[in-house]
């Protein structure tokens, strides 16, 4: 569960956000860490947006990312809607969770607000990655670097019956997400 705050070595604070818990659904391994992985960290001479990727010393759980092979943004693959996101994410589908190689790494990003404290914008395992590309402004250097990305690794899926795979491309589905957020 999470708590209403985490201390870092140097004594900062950094806190979730509301509906945290909603967001972190399905990540209680990455919640159990937090204490550890926050409490390893010093925010003494933090920037103001913080994206730190902390080794936990041992296997803390299957990889979620996978490098993929070089596609381009009309190759159509597998995408899913994560919850509480405003647009897809690329996927890869694996039968089962065995074969899965560990990941060692925990990436915590936090946001420095006005009181001092940080606010938790998200942890996972694994590797730092940029935002995902509908998460960019169209025609920037940041949307090309991460459809660049997107477009070289996924996500690992296992299908389940509470989320559904589309096929699609990043064209299209930029394309769909671009001019939703123009007309909202």
């Amino acid at each position: 569960m999470l708590q209403k705050e985490y201390r870092t070595k140097d004594g900062s604070v950094v806190v979730p956000y509301n509906n945290a818990a909603e967001y972190l659904k399905g990540k209680e391994q990455v919640i159990k860490l937090l204490p550890e992985a926050i409490g390893m960290m010093d925010l003494s001479a933090a920037p103001a947006r913080l994206e730190k990727t902390l080794d936990m010393g041992r296997e803390i759980s299957p990889a979620t990312l996978i490098e993929t092979g070089s596609i381009i943004a009309h190759t159509r693959t597998a995408f899913i809607r994560r919850p509480d996101r405003r647009g897809p994410s690329r996927v890869v589908l694996f039968a089962s969770a065995d074969s899965l190689p560990k990941v060692s790494t925990l990436v915590v990003m936090a946001r420095r607000m006005n009181d001092g404290r940080y606010r938790l914008l998200t942890a996972y395992s694994g590797i730092q990655t940029p935002q995902e590309p509908w998460e960019t402004d169209p025609d920037t250097d940041e949307r090309d670097c991460s459809l660049t990305f997107w477009c070289e690794h996924a996500l690992i899926h296992i299908p389940n019956r509470d989320v559904e795979v589309r096929w699609s491309t990043w064209a299209e589905e930029l394309r769909t997400c671009d001019s939703t957020l123009q007309s909202s």
